[in-house]
């Protein structure tokens, strides 16, 4: 059974809803691709849990608008998807942004072994505007490809050769280990599948 959960978040339900509200009844294992959409403005805040998910799997896409009300004292983190930890394990960051003082986002994720693979944009970041953050995996000619875009504008592409289902993992708005940023996330939309497994039998003669 091929099943689909989608989860459009509206402002009247739990600040951390617990997966799945819209999908009740369906078993998580069965489960094949999540859609997560809330496309309100939130206030990042410490340790905001906007939602668990059974499941990030090896393909997904995070997509987000990052409002920058303050500039950065340190790194201060914007969002942070995991398995709970920092970066402790394989699969804590998958992925997980922050704002530096230097005006640039720093940008980690769980990338060919390494449980903190980050990159740093080299871009001209404004405060009180929108910006439009990408950051995905995906399957390309039997490559993993992880890949990160700032207004639609590819910055970082790089080849995953260890890539890993990882769950349940949480979404934070604002994680609990370091300061956060002073800003709002809007249209954070989530989307990630598990891979599809095929038998092939051959027709006897």
């Amino acid at each position: 059974m091929f099943l689909i959960a989608v989860l459009l978040i509206s402002p009247v339900m739990s600040q951390a809803p617990v997966f799945p509200p819209l999908a009740t009844g369906i078993p998580p294992g069965q489960l094949q691709e999540i859609i997560f959409i809330r496309n309100w403005p939130l206030d990042i805040t410490k340790n905001n849990l906007i939602a668990e998910l059974p499941f990030m799997g090896k393909e997904y896409k995070v997509s987000f608008e990052l409002f920058i009300n303050e500039w950065a004292s340190a790194y201060e983190n914007v969002i942070h998807i995991g398995l709970g930890r920092d970066a402790d394990n394989y699969g804590d960051r998958t992925p997980a942004v922050w704002l530096n003082n230097a005006k640039f986002l720093h940008i980690s994720s769980s990338v060919s072994g390494n449980n903190n693979n980050y990159y740093n944009t080299k871009i001209n970041l404004e405060k009180e505007k929108w910006i439009k953050i990408d950051i995905s995996q995906t399957l390309r000619d039997g490559k993993y490809i992880y890949e990160v875009s700032v207004n639609d504008v590819i910055l970082h592409t790089l080849e995953n050769n260890r890539p890993e289902q990882f769950g349940p993992v949480k979404v934070f708005a604002g994680n609990n280990f370091q300061a956060t940023a002073r800003g709002k996330i809007g249209n954070l939309s989530i989307f990630t599948k598990k891979v599809m497994k095929y038998m092939l039998f051959k027709n006897p003669k």
